[in-house]
């Protein structure tokens, strides 16, 4: 089993290496400074109108995945050092920290929805976030703020909970 160790931190080094690229090229394609004060906030097709640029964006995740689960399964089978997994968590988020949340602005949508209900007791089945144009968490609804929720009601009713605990902050 020893004689396969040498292998087995080349792959890891690797797939590390591989990783931080994706991760750079994220951090280059969807740069944070530029656009961290915008409102409403940017989505994907901002940073990719293309469909090339679209295509793109998903293979470089389909990339990042695929990665990530072949370097679990060789974690899986060999004893991987806890400060490894550790450094390597810290690495990759300081690599990320400057990029744009380009896949977490459903978090806003979630929270001016849960709003809906828990502060101004209405059904965010009937009314949408745009009914509320002064409230504080408006302008973060994007692009869906006339809408209303297309989620069911187990998932609301978390939003809705949420927002009643947090209210204002």
């Amino acid at each position: 089993m020893d004689r396969f160790l040498p292998a087995f931190r080349t792959k890891i080094w690797l797939t590390t290496a591989v990783t931080a690229v994706g991760y750079l090229l994220i951090r280059l394609w969807f740069p944070l400074p530029p656009y961290f004060n915008r409102v409403p906030q940017l989505d994907l097709r901002a940073f990719s109108p293309s469909l090339s640029a679209g295509f793109g964006y998903g293979l470089l995740l389909l990339i990042l995945f695929g990665v990530y689960w072949q370097t679990f399964q060789w974690a899986r089978q060999h004893m991987v050092a806890p400060a490894f997994i550790v450094g390597s968590t810290l690495f990759f988020g300081l690599l990320l920290l400057n990029s744009y949340p380009i896949n977490a602005t459903d978090v806003y949508r979630y929270v001016i929805r849960g709003r809906v209900a828990a502060v101004y007791g209405q059904s965010q089945f009937v009314v949408p976030p745009d009914a509320f144009p002064n409230d504080r968490f408006a302008h973060f609804a994007g692009e869906w703020s006339g809408e209303t929720s297309p989620y069911g009601p187990v998932w609301e009713g978390i939003a809705t909970a949420v927002a009643a605990v947090s209210q204002d902050n």
